[in-house]
């Protein structure tokens, strides 16, 4: 077995924080932005369609930067509360057995 010393980056980052997956969730927000300016230029010819590239652009970027003392991004945080969600829980009170003790 190769032990890997700690400095050493499992997967290629740009700059710390910026692989490639969250490259392509910014590009993907910015397509999706373009395509919506330009779906917006055959209505009306405002340039407030830009506001739009910039905002997608953005959610793409916060969806995949990964929160500095976790290191999960809000796509895997929503992932874990829905996984969270439907799992079976164990309730430990059981009802008419907790509160005051028996006198």
């Amino acid at each position: 077995m190769y032990l890997i010393p700690r400095n050493v980056r499992q997967r290629f980052e740009f700059f710390p924080g910026m692989g490639y997956k969250e490259l392509f969730m910014v590009l993907g927000g910015f397509v999706i932005g373009l395509c919506c300016f330009f779906l917006l230029g055959l209505f009306t010819g405002s340039a407030a369609r830009l506001l739009i590239v910039g905002l997608t652009t953005s959610m793409g970027y916060f969806l995949g930067r990964a929160e500095p003392r976790s290191q999960k991004t809000v796509l895997s945080m929503i992932k874990d509360a829905k996984h969270w969600k439907l799992t079976q829980q164990t309730y430990l009170y059981v009802v008419g057995k907790g509160g005051k003790a028996d006198a």
